[in-house]
């Protein structure tokens, strides 16, 4: 939860410091100053407060620093922020790696189902070129935490990622949902289905 951890009034400028459940700093020396009618908005948000320096986090934080300076409960607290290497091929992650959630008491469980076997990636002719969707889930309560992806177009599958960490899903949720075909969502699909035992398409 987000929290206002100073407030500093002058004549022409308010100075704030907006910090996380954690005491990290997520807007920091917000100033306002009256310019006519309006009211100019600067400050500290995104790269200037550290990893992970994306885009996407900064302006979700400018979207709560606006928030809380004009009186509203908010806060940022994201349980993931999806980064995304636009090369060739595309890399996507979302969440905990198996190493990392291991390291994290987590015991997790893993499955990768491979492009080779996605009927879109094939009609796009990256089927072999090693891409995968990777899940990685608590093996206690198949609660999702970590995503990740190599190949063409995945990018396209980074809010799928987040949301589904965001939200809690677990693998059951990811196997139970339909996905469209022929898309490399499917591929979601199927890992979540493999980490459970049951891969259809592998």
């Amino acid at each position: 939860m987000s929290a206002l951890s100073a407030i500093d009034i002058g004549t022409n400028s308010v100075r704030l410091l907006i910090t996380d459940s954690a005491g990290r700093e997520l807007a920091r020396v917000m100033r306002m100053t009256r310019l006519g009618q309006g009211v100019d908005v600067t400050g500290d948000i995104g790269d200037l407060v550290g990893e992970p320096m994306l885009e996407h986090k900064a302006v979700a934080q400018a979207h709560v620093a606006v928030e809380v300076i004009a009186g509203q409960n908010r806060r940022f607290d994201p349980a993931t922020i999806a980064a995304v290497c636009f090369t060739e091929p595309e890399i996507v992650s979302a969440g905990l790696l198996p190493k990392e959630a291991e390291a994290a008491g987590h015991d997790p469980v893993s499955a990768v189902f491979p492009f080779q076997a996605n009927g879109r990636a094939l009609s796009m002719e990256a089927g072999d070129t090693g891409g995968f969707v990777r899940v990685v889930a608590r093996k206690s309560d198949h609660r999702v935490v970590g995503l990740q992806a190599v190949g063409a177009h995945v990018s396209e599958l980074s809010g799928e990622f987040a949301m589904s960490i965001e939200m809690g899903a677990r693998l059951e949720d990811l196997a139970g949902t339909i996905h469209v075909h022929p898309t490399l969502s499917e591929a979601v699909h199927e890992a979540a289905l493999r980490a459970l035992g049951h891969a259809i398409h592998i």
